[in-house]
Formats: C-alpha cells, sequence, structure tokens
C-alpha cells in the first residue's frame, strides 16, 4: 500500500515519488515514476515485479533504436512481460538496504 506520494516537477515531465510498505513482505520501496501514465494515490494498492529481462525467454529480444536523444524500443513478438501489466519500466536499482541479514 502507498504510504506516501510527492510529485516531483521536472523540466520535462511530471514525475511522482512513492514509499510504498508490502503487505506480503518486511519490505519498503521508494519508487519515481510517470504520474501522468500512471496515476497513483496515497493509500492505494499496487504490483510491483522486477525482471532481469522484458521476456520470459531471456533469449528472445526486441530492437533498440536511437534517434540521437530519445531511444525507442519495438518488442518483437513474444512472450513478454507487457502483456501482464499496465505500466512497465526499465532502469536499475538504484539502492539498496538490507536489515537483520535481508535484502
Amino acid at each position: 500500500m502507498i504510504k506516501s506520494l510527492l510529485v516531483l516537477s521536472l523540466s520535462v515531465s511530471l514525475v511522482s515519488r512513492l514509499l510504498a510498505q508490502s503487505e506480503s513482505y518486511d519490505t519498503e520501496v521508494i519508487l519515481d515514476f510517470n504520474c501522468q501514465i500512471l496515476p497513483l494515490y496515497e493509500g492505494e494498492k499496487f504490483e510491483l515485479a522486477l525482471s532481469r529481462s522484458l521476456y520470459r525467454d531471456r533469449d528472445h529480444q526486441g530492437e533498440l533504436e536511437s534517434t540521437g536523444e530519445v531511444a525507442y524500443f519495438t518488442p518483437k513478438e513474444g512472450d513478454s512481460h507487457l502483456d501482464d501489466y499496465d505500466y512497465v519500466m526499465h532502469g536499475k536499482i538504484f539502492k539498496y538496504a538490507e536489515e537483520d541479514g535481508k535484502a
């Protein structure tokens, strides 16, 4: 469940940062996301999944095209996570902290 929500106005886009607590695990997450594409609100519940690849079959790839400033990803047909969720992001985990030997 989302515990708090902060809207960050940047020059290019509108981004929100949320702090959420898992109902299933002893985990908190801080996540920046595009609130124009996916509006979320304090107290709302959402599902978060982490994956090493967009595709369930890691050998299956898409194509990345770049125009210099912007890169566009064209997925190939296949069994991808795009079909399972309303909003998909690509990125890296910036920071994580372990407590009591757990990640």
